[in-house]
């Protein structure tokens, strides 16, 4: 099945599922009277289920079902359990602190899904269209050998050519560019603007450079580029890494917050 075709069929499968929840909802409401608890033992069950994804993910030796289909399940469970949401609380504001401070924290952590979803399906595309696919973990060992080479080439230009023209402006605009990731906001926006400087500075530099100097300071741009390739791979995947951080975070805290919330409704009911 094509990955429109599934889509398709998630997206069918969630208006289903959120037409029943609504016209279930309203029968038991009319029939047997306050339908906030059903509701709310519903939502408890889908949070529940979307946290256990994140356990599927630790485990993936695990016969549990393919990392794919947990994932269909996880968006389809995320997309009903905001409908479910909306009805518990009436389609409302939600009074009360703790209450409000219930909403906030299921709001994030769907927020947070939806754009955790997004990125998951734009930023690889553009990872895999501008320079080599790195892994993660490797991105700061090839940076570290492009600063080598880079230097190597400056100590090359100073001794062959007795002069300290490519070695200033290493020293002034280059070595802080190699040294650490560089422009990560440039990156996610796509702005090419600070590679484009870099490289117009080097065109106006080469006017004044000897044979041997404008066959390093060539090498040199080479570098430049790579290593800007090596800068966007890592500001994009950085995202894809570590946006988890807040929606799993939270989506525990929030199972914590809606585990205290049954038990002062009932305490109190």
């Amino acid at each position: 099945m094509t990955f429109a075709a599934r889509r398709l069929r998630i997206g069918f499968a969630a208006i289903l599922l959120a037409l029943v929840v609504l016209f279930g909802h309203a029968v038991y409401a009319a029939t047997l009277g306050d339908a906030r608890f059903l509701s709310g033992y519903m939502l408890l069950a889908l949070v529940v289920f979307l946290a256990l994804y994140g356990l599927r993910r630790r485990v993936p030796f695990l016969p549990l079902g393919s990392s794919a289909r947990w994932l269909q399940a996880h968006i389809l469970t995320g997309g009903l359990g905001v409908v479910v949401f909306a009805v518990h609380v009436d389609w409302t504001v939600p009074r009360g602190v703790f209450e409000i401070a219930l909403a906030i924290a299921f709001l994030v952590v769907a927020g947070s899904g939806v754009i955790g979803l997004f990125l998951s399906r734009y930023l690889p595309a553009r990872l895999s269209s501008r320079g080599e696919d790195l892994l993660f973990d490797r991105i700061p060992v090839i940076r570290r050998e492009i600063l080598e080479r880079a230097e190597a080439l400056v100590m090359e230009a100073t001794t062959k050519a007795q002069t300290s023209t490519i070695a200033d402006y290493y020293s002034d605009r280059l070595r802080a560019f190699f040294d650490r990731p560089c422009n990560f906001w440039s990156h996610i926006v796509e702005s090419g603007r600070p590679r484009r400087r870099i490289l117009a500075e080097m065109t106006d530099l080469d006017r004044y450079l000897d044979r041997e100097e404008r066959r390093v300071l060539g090498e040199i741009r080479g570098l430049v580029v790579a290593k800007d390739d090596t800068d966007y791979q890592h500001a994009l995947q950085s995202v894809l890494r570590y946006w988890t951080f807040a929606h799993v975070p939270m989506t525990n805290a929030l199972l914590l917050l809606l585990l205290v919330h049954v038990v002062a409704v009932h305490a109190f009911a």
